[in-house]
């Protein structure tokens, strides 16, 4: 396990608009396969991957070759949402745009996606306590400077799958910590 200090990042997270990078390893992985028409245990390895929460970019009209801005479709997905979420005597719940890719791998704008994001009231200060992303059968939550759980759980309930294939049911859980 790589434990990472750096003197210049909060312990919380308390500015709605932070950028902030975070560095998240895993701790145990574990899941699925299907095999010979049975689900069988399997023991994953497990990945470190960085988290960036991006400024939302307006879309433009691209042009043949042009890439998405860094915030990837998130200014889109945000203008078909209510924001804030709901705000309570103790959390606010609203949107933040987010780039979770694996630790060593190039930058991908197409990453970018729009997140659930959890405050909590403290006072007159609200700090993030939870950030929920969701792309397709995927989640990965965590909490800045905390656990993540990272997973893959397929809609797949056929007895007996074409070429007897089914994607693999997969959960991750680890730790993150701000690095930016």
């Amino acid at each position: 396990m790589c434990v990472l200090f750096a003197s210049n990042v909060q312990s919380e997270i308390t500015e709605l608009n932070h950028y902030f990078k975070l560095f998240c390893v895993s701790e145990k992985s574990t899941g699925l396969d299907w095999k010979k028409n049975a689900w069988i245990y399997s023991k994953y390895k497990g990945h470190k991957y960085l988290i960036r929460k991006v400024k939302i970019e307006p879309l433009k009209i691209l042009r043949k070759g042009e890439l998405f801005p860094k915030s990837g479709t998130c200014a889109m997905t945000m203008s078909e949402k209510i924001n804030p979420l709901g705000e309570f005597a103790d959390y606010k719940y609203d949107w933040g745009c987010y780039n979770i890719g694996k630790f060593g791998k190039e930058y991908s704008n197409i990453k970018s996606q729009l997140c659930s994001q959890q405050w909590e009231k403290q006072g007159t200060q609200l700090t993030l306590t939870r950030v929920n992303c969701q792309e397709g059968q995927e989640d990965f939550i965590f909490a800045p400077n905390g656990w993540f759980h990272h997973s893959v759980i397929h809609s797949n309930l056929a007895d007996a799958p074409k070429n007897d294939f089914k994607g693999s049911l997969f959960v991750e859980v680890g730790k993150c910590s701000e690095i930016e």
